[in-house]
Formats: structure tokens, sequence, C-alpha cells
């Protein structure tokens, strides 16, 4: 996950991370696969644990206006709820570390709703693996 987003040139400049060790362990280990390092700042928290996607959406209209590519990294089926009502009324299913890029024509976060938003791509991790 962390390779391919370097390889494709799309990093993100913010990140948000459930602060349960599952959903903290796939963000270090992509991370540290794909160079990385430390140029995004992350927030750990617990809001992203077992939440609603009204909270979720709050927490992404809540984020300053300087950064363009947020990551969200979370749970199911919260995700999948989230992901679906973004892109307006969709039903997804997403698996374990899929990416998925979703872009918005608000100006800022704080215009971001349910609805507005494109799905750009969805990457599922087992697509990425490199067969032996």
């Amino acid at each position: 996950i962390g390779r391919f987003l370097s390889e494709i040139e799309f990093l993100p400049d913010r990140i948000l991370s459930s602060s349960a060790v599952r959903a903290r362990t796939t963000l270090e280990l992509a991370a540290e696969e794909g160079a990385w390092g430390d140029d995004a700042p992350t927030e750990l928290t617990d809001e992203l644990y077992d939440t609603t996607i009204e909270n979720a959406l709050a927490l992404i209209q809540e984020q300053e206006d300087e950064f363009s590519r947020l990551l969200l990294v979370g749970h199911e089926p919260t995700w999948s709820r989230l992901a679906g009502a973004l892109i307006g009324r969709a039903r997804l299913n997403i698996s374990t570390a899929t990416l998925i890029r979703i872009d918005f024509n608000a100006p800022r976060w704080r215009d971001v709703d349910f609805g507005d938003g494109e799905l750009r791509w969805l990457v599922p991790a087992k697509l990425l693996r490199k067969s032996d």
C-alpha cells in the first residue's frame, strides 16, 4: 500500500488514524514500505474506533485547509458505509487494507458532505502483492 502510493506519487499530506493497534500497525507498515518518513502530520485518535459515519465526516470537516490529501485509517464496517455515503448512497464492501481515493470539489474541508465525493479509484491490497 505504502509503496503503491509512493510509486504513483500520491502521498498524503495529513493522516488521521484510529488509535487501535491494528490500524496503527497498518499505517506504520505502509509508511515504512513507501518511505514516507514523517512527511505527513499524523493524528491517532480514539474517535475513529467504532465510530459512526457522521462522526467520521465531522473529523474530516475539522481538518485544516492547508492539507489537500487526507488519509484516513480505520475500521469496517464504518469505512464501507462512509465511502458509500461520501460518493452518494453507494453500497461498498471494502476489504482489509483497501485504498480508496475520493475527490471533492469543496474549497474547504468543512464544506465536504455526503454525496459530494467522486470515487476515483478503489484498490484492494491483494492486487498490489508481488507474486513469488
